[in-house]
């Protein structure tokens, strides 16, 4: 079988910059010089080939994920295969281990982060959550307001929020380090979402962050009380959330803050955390199909079995309403009505995904979301006295159905 490298290996050419210039389907491996001829790797399959083998890179060792970011990974790659260049018998296994070796990280710094975040107000100073401290400082973004100011007629900075959200990140680079803040953040926006627990409350948290999806100018606060653009579902959101507020002490609260991060969870917390977000999700998104649709993967994040099996067998379905209803009900017609709940969702979900329906029951959507949320505080109700592993997830509801 042909591997990546070998693909890529066939498909590189030495040519010309300025012939190439603005042409599809090209990488150069080297700094282009218009001058002098230089190797690229030409065509769609060499491409192709050439960013699955960089994928596999970086998702394979996790001292890598944590630590450099995709482009870092490509610049590596690109020398080392024009470094293989001429020499016989390299095998991928040999660019993979190569760069590996290249990519340990020398020393992890950590980082402090902060992003101007909108739709809260703090009584007090500050106030800490989980891994993240909340409170009233100077912008974030400050360094965007010298000079000449960029957004003509419109005084953003007046408008920019006066609350921060700041937490620490272990990375060797700064750049990686911001990735994983600004993907901390999304989760974060997505938890508050999940804990409001509506579409229609009022309340909208939303954090600025450095993406592409989030330039500066994608979300400021009016003093009307308008979070404009970055895609607000309501634009108008004019209520804050005070963080202050007895509710964020609650422990199942704070237990919901400390599995935003993604890394360095364990088995049930990474499980709670893509249910977390896709019930997020759910909420942020304008389509009731597709909020129906993100309510399901959270209850397959949750308790599907294998994680690789088809979700749309009458097995896997069924053993999703079993395991429903043993979590929330508590006697033998109460589990029933669970199981027929969450089956009559399913059939809504394949109506949206297979059949072409464009708006869901209103009902079943917020059924759906009621049993997704009731799910993931059951399970953090019982982790990790009673639940601490997938393996006494999946036995705890052999114990129900067999007593």
């Amino acid at each position: 079988m042909t591997t990546k490298f070998e693909i890529i290996k066939n498909h590189i050419k030495k040519g010309s910059f300025a012939d190439c210039f603005g042409k599809p389907n090209i990488r150069f491996l080297s700094t282009a010089d218009l001058k002098k001829d230089v190797w690229m790797i030409q065509g769609a399959k060499g491409i192709l080939a050439y960013h699955d083998l960089t994928k596999q890179i970086y998702n394979k060792f996790e001292q890598i994920k944590n630590n450099y970011t995709i482009r870092d990974v490509e610049k590596v790659l690109d020398s080392l295969i024009h470094d293989s260049l001429g020499q016989e018998k390299v095998s991928e296994n040999e660019i993979v281990n190569k760069a590996k070796r290249q990519l340990s990280p020398k020393g992890i710094e950590s980082f402090d982060i902060l992003r101007n975040i909108y739709g809260i107000v703090l009584s007090k100073k500050y106030r800490k959550i989980g891994p993240f401290t909340f409170q009233k400082g100077e912008n974030a973004y400050k360094h965007y307001f010298r000079g000449e100011r960029p957004w003509k007629g419109y005084d953003i900075k007046k408008n920019i929020s006066s609350y921060v959200v700041r937490c620490h990140v272990k990375s060797a680079t700064q750049d990686r380090a911001l990735e994983i803040a600004d993907e901390t953040f999304t989760t974060l926006e997505y938890l508050f979402a999940f804990i409001l627990g509506n579409k229609h409350t009022g309340y909208e948290v939303r954090i600025l962050r450095q993406t592409k999806e989030n330039r500066l100018f994608h979300l400021s606060k009016s003093e009307s009380g308008n979070i404009l653009g970055g895609n607000s579902r309501e634009n108008s959101v004019h209520n804050e959330i005070d963080l202050n507020d007895p509710f964020f002490k609650k422990k199942k609260i704070r237990k919901l803050f400390s599995i935003v991060p993604a890394r360095g969870l364990t088995q049930i917390e990474s499980r709670l955390n893509k249910a977390v977000i896709w019930i997020g999700k759910g909420l942020a998104s304008y389509s009731s199909i597709e909020s129906i649709i993100s309510y399901c993967s959270a209850l397959e994040a949750l308790l599907l079995r294998d994680p690789n099996a088809p979700i749309f067998t009458p097995s896997n379905v069924a053993s999703l309403s079993e395991c429903c209803a043993f979590f929330l009900g508590k006697k033998y017609s109460s589990r029933k009505e669970i199981a027929k709940k969450v089956n009559l969702i399913y059939k809504e979900r394949s109506a949206g995904t297979h059949g072409g329906k464009v708006f869901a029951d209103p009902q079943l959507e917020s059924t759906a979301l009621e049993i997704s949320r009731h799910m993931v505080f059951r399970l953090l109700e019982l982790y990790p006295q009673r639940i601490e592993t997938e393996k006494d997830l999946f036995e705890f509801v052999d114990r129900i159905k067999f007593s």
